[in-house]
């Protein structure tokens, strides 16, 4: 979801459908760990990098499950020293 948040067109949509595709081996739900994980970087990076709750729980599932994430939106994540950050561009 956090790629396609950025799509305009209809051909965007489909260049991010086929990077999952070709990148993503499985899709991964928030349990308890990943959401202790997100709350702890709220109240780390909240205030003073402007992470909101979607983000924090992203980042948190990427860390918990050692993944990579993919975004074309640093701002919020760069603060986040163990969340492994992979460049996203259309």
């Amino acid at each position: 979801m956090e790629l396609l948040q950025g799509c305009r067109t209809a051909a965007e949509i489909r260049a991010v459908r086929a990077f999952v595709a070709h990148n993503i081996a499985s899709v991964i739900h928030p349990d308890e760990s990943i959401s202790g994980r997100a709350i702890h970087m709220l109240e780390l990076y909240a205030a003073a990098h402007g992470l909101r709750v979607v983000d924090a729980l992203i980042a948190a599932t990427a860390v918990v499950s050692g993944s990579a994430l993919a975004s074309g939106n640093f701002k919020h994540y760069r603060a986040i020293a163990t969340l492994q950050l992979v460049p996203f561009r259309l």
